[in-house]
């Protein structure tokens, strides 16, 4: 517990020690959140909480002063204001704050959003397989809301990705990839339909192709793996020139064939 208080006041320090330059503003509307689950190169997990406004400000690198705390179980979050980096950069987009909430343990977890002293309640649900931030029904959507509220965890031999091409017969390229991964041994996924931050799944075992514009065409791809990595390497270079590939697993490894 002594930790994960050290972590929060980490955060609020940093908030705070980056809080001294530039002009503070009040927050005039409301704020979304996003739960994330970023795995780095590393392979280190993290949950996070996203948090940005929904005015839009003019200059970039303009962030949510906020702090943070943990009492007993219940999870407050302090929304001062926004602070505006001077000189200013131009660029038009919301201020963003990320908590970082990798500490917490499986649990409930009542949560208190306080913004120009109107409290929001909501409560968090921690498991070993997703996140799930449920706001209270009695809450103004406009003025709190969240983007996506259960996030599942992408399970360890998980690798997964998008094939893009331009040209419509490229597809069978694409189709190609997947029949040898699972030559390699890669399986079709049985993952719960959902979100998983860095993909979503709307059917277990089963992707389609996505047509994004007239000449912009993608395939997503997700597999459970237990493998060696070189045989995946070998597939993605088997197919540079056909098909642009972009892998991820859930040890953080990237790999592309463009």
């Amino acid at each position: 517990m002594r930790l994960f208080l050290f972590a929060l006041a980490m955060i609020s320090s940093w908030v705070s020690a980056n809080a001294q330059a530039g002009k503070f503003e009040y927050i005039e509307s409301g704020l979304t959140l996003r739960l994330e689950a970023p795995i780095s190169e590393s392979g280190v997990r993290k949950f996070v909480l996203g948090i940005q406004t929904n005015d839009v400000y003019e200059c970039s690198k303009t962030f949510i002063e906020n702090e943070v705390l943990l009492q007993g179980n219940k999870l407050l979050v302090k929304v001062k204001g926004v602070r505006i980096p001077e000189p200013c950069v131009p660029e038009m987009g919301t201020a963003k704050a990320k908590l970082d909430l990798s500490s917490l343990k499986p649990g409930r977890y009542p949560v208190r959003v306080s913004v120009n002293r109107q409290v929001f309640k909501a409560q968090l649900e921690i498991s070993a397989d997703y996140f799930d931030f449920l706001i209270s029904e009695n809450e103004d959507p406009t003025l709190f809301r969240i983007y996506n509220g259960r996030l599942h965890v992408i399970p360890d031999n998980a690798i997964w990705g998008v094939c893009e091409y331009k040209d419509p017969g490229a597809k069978g390229d694409a189709i190609k990839f997947m029949k040898e991964l699972e030559v390699a041994g890669a399986k079709l996924t049985q993952l719960a339909p959902g979100n998983y931050d860095d993909f979503y799944l709307h059917q277990i075992g089963t992707t389609e192709e996505k047509v994004l514009a007239a000449d912009a065409y993608e395939y997503p791809f997700i597999y459970t793996y237990t493998g060696a990595i070189e045989p995946i390497k070998e597939i993605l270079t088997a197919f540079t020139g056909k098909v642009n590939i972009t892998l991820r697993n859930s040890k953080g490894q990237v790999l592309k064939n463009f």
